[in-house]
C-alpha cells in the first residue's frame, strides 16, 4: 500500500478495482454464503422478537378508552390562577362621562414654590474654595473639584 496525499486513496482504489454485481442475476438464488448469513439473521430476528399478544390486556383497553383528566390538571390550575390574578389586577373602573367630578383633598401644608429651580434661574454659589466650588440649583447639589494651587505651579 503506497502512501499517497489522501490516506483513503487506498480505499478509493480498491472500491474502485470491485466488479460491480450482475443485475440480471437471480436474487432469489444466492451464493452459499450468502445465503447462510440470511438465514442466521432471520433465526437471530425470530429469537428475538416479542410474542404477538393475543388481546389486551384490561387495564390497557380501559386507559384507551377513558382518556385521563390527570394530565390536564396542571394546564387547567395554571388557566385558573392566570384569570385569577388578571381580575386582581384589573384596574378600577373609571367614573361615566357624565358623571360628576370628584374633589381631591387639598394638601395640609402645599410647598413653597422654588424659584431657584425653574429652567431659566442660574445656580447659587454655597462654597468657594481652592480646591473646591460647590452650586446649587434647586435639589440638585453640584460640587466640582480643582487642583489645589500647589498643584498648578
Amino acid at each position: 500500500m503506497s502512501v499517497g496525499r489522501d490516506p483513503l486513496d487506498a480505499l478509493g482504489a480498491a472500491w474502485r478495482s470491485l466488479a460491480p454485481p450482475d443485475p440480471a442475476a437471480a436474487l432469489d438464488a444466492p451464493d452459499p454464503a450468502t445465503r447462510a448469513a440470511i438465514d442466521w439473521m432471520r433465526a437471530a430476528w425470530q429469537a428475538g422478537a416479542p410474542a404477538a399478544p393475543t388481546a389486551i390486556p384490561w387495564r390497557l383497553r380501559l386507559r384507551l378508552a377513558r382518556p385521563s383528566v390527570r394530565p390536564l390538571l396542571p394546564w387547567i390550575a395554571a388557566a385558573a390562577a392566570t384569570l385569577l390574578v388578571a381580575l386582581l389586577l384589573r384596574p378600577a373602573p373609571s367614573p361615566p362621562p357624565g358623571a360628576e367630578p370628584v374633589e381631591l383633598a387639598a394638601h395640609p401644608h402645599p410647598p413653597e414654590p422654588s424659584h431657584a429651580g425653574s429652567p431659566g434661574a442660574s445656580p447659587e454659589l454655597v462654597s468657594l474654595s481652592a480646591d473646591r466650588m460647590e452650586l446649587r440649583s434647586g435639589p440638585v447639589r453640584l460640587i466640582l473639584f480643582t487642583p489645589g494651587a500647589e498643584q498648578i505651579r
